[in-house]
């Protein structure tokens, strides 16, 4: 059974940091989900998906993702709210090249 990890990205995550997180995941035989909430967050979190893909393939990987919604909990120091999200499950393929 394959493992998920879930990454949080905000507006003002490190794009190269989230790439990395990526790659080393999938590496290691993961399934990546990244939710984001808001344009900036998505943008950071798609930026991620291409780089990611970049370096993959010249690991011999392919890499598919799905976007879809999320509810996903913000944590503030009061209370717990739940917004919607999008979710990019990430998944990484070895091509049998």
């Amino acid at each position: 059974m394959n493992n998920i990890v879930i990454l949080k990205v905000g507006s003002n995550s490190n794009m190269h940091h989230l790439k990395t997180a990526i790659v080393g995941n999938i590496m290691s035989g993961a399934i990546v989900c990244i939710d984001g909430i808001g344009a900036g967050a998505n943008y950071i979190a798609l930026k991620s998906i291409i780089m990611a893909k970049g370096q993959l393939s010249m690991r011999n990987y392919s890499l598919i993702s799905e976007p879809s919604y999320q509810d996903i909990m913000i944590d503030f120091p009061m209370d717990n709210t739940i917004k919607t999200g999008i979710r990019w499950k990430v998944k990484g393929v070895p091509n049998d090249c």
